[in-house]
């Protein structure tokens, strides 16, 4: 089984659970994976999300009513 990486580096910590999160190809909103998670961790996922997207790992796009995080290879949001 291989491991994803991004930009030839592995994914480490809340990269690998944000990934992890989005792997059922739904997108979702950062309160949806903010409340996935155990603990206070909104800043840590946006921050991650923000440097996945520069990556090019996750895609960001406009919904009704927030924004949708999903990975950059799934297709159009559902």
């Amino acid at each position: 089984m291989g491991t994803t990486r991004a930009n030839d580096r592995e994914l480490i910590g809340m990269e690998r659970v944000v990934v992890d999160l989005l792997r059922d190809g739904i997108p979702r909103t950062l309160d949806d994976m903010t409340g996935a998670l155990p603990g206070d961790c909104c800043v840590q996922v946006f921050l991650t999300v923000d440097r996945l997207s520069r990556e090019g790992l996750v895609r960001i796009v406009p919904g009704v009513p927030d924004y949708r995080v999903m990975l950059a290879n799934e297709g159009s949001m559902r």
